[in-house]
């Protein structure tokens, strides 16, 4: 698997330290190329693109930041975890970008070490959770890895939409992460880690 170095695409003055734990999984439908998504996150004033990797349209592999820098793909995770994302037309992979993405997965963990893999759905409720927690709500949300099957995203999505009508005192934070709760990488997920790399 070729590597095309794109991290002095980064303007990395200011950021800081990421000590990964965690391995983050994104896909897009929107921004087929590199440069499409470095042009979409500079617009959103990023410091460039704002996973470690990103596999593209084409099957390139890309890395745009190097993993021991912050990412900013993934609030409550930017300092612990390597972002990675897939672009993915319609929801779903073929068989060469699922072997390249295990390929990617393989390569940072023998980068870093065997850290986890989660979906960047999983990571959306768990940053969630740890808000409740630390607003003092009581309250918990539990999907587990399977979130990204369509019909647990669903009834998920349902669940934290009455929660929010429920509690009109939820704080911005709270009220960004429920209305912008998207199944991403959705179901391809599981095709990305069905063959666990070592």
């Amino acid at each position: 698997m070729d590597i095309i170095d794109m991290t002095g695409t980064l303007d990395s003055s200011g950021l800081r330290p990421n000590a990964p734990q965690l391995i983050v999984v994104h896909s897009t439908r929107s921004y087929p190329e590199f440069g499409d998504l470095l042009a979409f996150h500079r617009e959103r004033g990023f410091a460039g693109v704002g996973y470690h990797f990103f596999i593209s349209a084409s099957n390139r592999v890309y890395q745009a930041r190097p993993m021991n820098i912050e990412g900013a793909h993934a609030l409550g995770f930017n300092l612990r975890s390597v972002g990675i994302c897939v672009h993915s037309k319609d929801g779903s992979i073929g068989k060469g970008v699922s072997e390249t993405a295990r390929a990617l997965l393989t390569f940072v963990r023998g980068s870093i070490g065997d850290i986890e893999v989660i979906s960047h759905t999983y990571a959306q409720v768990a940053y969630l959770n740890r808000l409740l927690d630390e607003r003092g709500f009581g309250t918990h949300f539990d999907y587990g890895s399977d979130a990204v099957d369509p019909t647990v995203f669903d009834r998920a999505r349902s669940e934290l939409e009455r929660f929010l009508d429920g509690n009109a005192g939820c704080d911005e934070d709270i009220r960004r992460i429920i209305t912008g709760f998207k199944n991403c990488p959705g179901p391809m997920f599981n095709d990305i880690v069905r063959v666990r790399a070592p």
